[in-house]
């Protein structure tokens, strides 16, 4: 489950938290170069989230960090404990879960899929690693094919 949507349903509030803090600090992760989500959760329940707003995401598509500029900034989302859990890879195990909460989803996906800024994505050509984490909201079908909201 992402950190945002974590606070959201505790709070009732949704805050847009800075992935260039993790990007930048996180030193137990790759930035840019990959990552893995269970270790961003413990980077920030154990150091706090920062709001995008006061850290700026810049790394856009260039897979390099910047230096951590998080000394001196609010902290203000902290959890004492890391919360997560691993989801059965078929279906229906997610599609109960997904009920339950947002969940972090991995992508293996081609380079036509940094292209798409909205719609139903429907490409086929898949990369050969897992190389791109989002959060999955919602699922549904259409015209008789399924999908995930993320």
């Amino acid at each position: 489950m992402s950190y945002e949507s974590a606070w959201a349903i505790k709070t009732g509030n949704l805050y847009k938290l800075s992935e260039q803090h993790i990007v930048d600090c996180d030193t137990s992760n790759y930035g840019c170069d990959g990552g893995w989500q269970d270790y961003a959760v413990k980077f920030l329940a154990k150091n706090g989230a920062i709001l995008a707003s006061d850290y700026k995401y810049t790394s856009g598509t260039s897979g390099l960090e910047g230096t951590c500029k998080e000394k001196g900034l609010s902290r203000p989302f902290r959890s004492a404990e890391p919360s997560y859990y691993y989801v059965k890879s078929n279906k229906d195990s997610f599609k109960d879960a997904l009920r339950q909460q947002p969940l972090i989803v991995s992508f293996a996906v081609g380079d036509e899929f940094y292209y798409v800024k909205t719609g139903i994505y429907t490409g086929t050509k898949c990369s050969t690693y897992m190389n791109h984490a989002m959060t999955a909201v919602a699922y549904g079908i259409e015209n008789g094919v399924e999908y995930v909201v993320i």
